[in-house]
């Protein structure tokens, strides 16, 4: 009997690629980086902390930083990261936690009324732009597939930064890696650094329902660490439940 092998689709082709192992050059600048929807109180302050200063992490982008936790971090981890910009607001909520200096910051509104952070990191005498965003999801009883005020968020947000010089997106973009604007951002030029570089689970979300304690297997990723091209890509991978509705996602990334 003749056993025809089926032909994988090009989307389960490159699910199965191996990870190609990066070359650092050794004069190349190395940072590790990690984003987190904190799920507004899902965890407690001292869970948070906690994760964070075990992180090993040099630049954390925080989203849905609830008043509570804002003001629990204040105090906190000062010699781990002396630079913070914090902003607790329910859903709205923004943090940058920073081994390095943060030479400017502002937050700024787009077309959905969310507001983003964006600020200038200083990591030995390279300039690296950081945006910690939260895109608003597809409005169900609109019967959205695709958010059209996240679209508009998308473009706007494009449209004003600079990818000459590095930049990293950090956020919660409600978004997977089949949809419209998850292209918007390759075509920009932006890198997925889990796509290229990613390691074990990929789902980030959800944890458990926003009112019950019951645990969640995860099923989708819709956190994401982008990047310009400036950036090497040398691993990323999903952390471990602190107690939020998402996961936290970490990369590794060089800057030659």
């Amino acid at each position: 009997m003749i056993v025809r092998r089926r032909r994988r689709s090009a989307f389960t082709r490159r699910m199965f690629l191996r990870r190609r192992p990066v070359t650092v050059p050794e004069h190349a600048l190395r940072l590790k980086v990690l984003t987190f929807n904190t799920g507004n109180d899902f965890p407690a302050p001292s869970s948070l902390i906690g994760f964070l200063e075990q992180s090993d992490a040099g630049i954390v982008g925080l989203q849905e930083l609830s008043p509570r936790n804002a003001a629990a971090l204040e105090p906190a981890l000062l010699r781990t990261y002396p630079y913070r910009v914090l902003r607790g607001e329910i859903i709205h909520g923004k943090g940058l936690l920073s081994r390095y200096p943060i030479t400017r910051h502002q937050h700024f509104v787009l077309a959905s009324g969310r507001p983003y952070l964006e600020a200038e990191v200083v990591v030995n005498d390279r300039r690296i732009t950081v945006v910690v965003a939260h895109p608003p999801p597809a409005d169900i009883r609109k019967l959205e597939v695709v958010s059209a005020r996240a679209t508009m968020d998308l473009s706007q947000l494009l449209g004003r930064l600079s990818l000459e010089r590095p930049t990293l997106l950090l956020g919660d973009f409600n978004i997977t890696a089949l949809g419209r604007m998850y292209r918007m951002l390759r075509r920009a030029g932006l890198v997925d650094i889990f796509r290229v570089a990613g390691e074990g689970r990929s789902a980030t979300y959800p944890t458990r329902y926003p009112s019950s304690p019951v645990r969640l297997t995860p099923v989708v990723r819709i956190d994401y660490i982008w990047a310009s091209e400036h950036f090497l890509p040398v691993s990323s991978y999903v952390g471990p439940d602190c107690g939020s509705d998402h996961l936290p996602l970490l990369a590794q990334l060089a800057l030659p």
